[in-house]
């Protein structure tokens, strides 16, 4: 009677240092990959972040451009009035791109000062 009991035991003793062994690499495989996974989204954060930053100077950028633009159209504009008269369409022109140079500028502003807002 002796021998169905020690077997008993040794079945059990096994069973229990599989289970646990099992129990142990479903844990660690785990936390490896929720290791893994909090890797990955910093990483992204960072890409997002550097990707937003990018974006913010090629837009301050553009609304340089735009603002030259409107600056030297009004100086075109205003060198043809000098030289020959300004016309109403030369007025109306000149106006036009006066206002677009205003519009550009609040924009920029506007722009700069939300992303300021928004802790970047």
């Amino acid at each position: 009677m002796t021998e169905p009991t020690e077997s008993n035991g040794t079945k059990t003793k096994i069973l229990a240092a599989v289970i646990g062994s099992v129990l142990a690499t479903v844990l660690s495989a785990g936390g490896g990959m929720m290791y893994r996974h909090e890797v990955t989204q910093l990483e992204h954060a960072r890409d997002i972040s550097k990707l937003r930053a990018r974006l913010y100077r090629e837009r301050v950028r553009s609304y340089e451009y735009h603002e030259r633009f409107m600056r030297g159209a009004v100086a075109l504009v205003e060198l043809r009035g000098n030289k020959e008269g300004l016309t109403i369409v030369d007025k109306s022109i000149l106006r036009y791109y006066q206002s677009q140079q205003e519009l550009v500028q609040e924009e920029k502003d506007n722009y700069i000062e939300t992303w300021k807002h928004e802790g970047q």
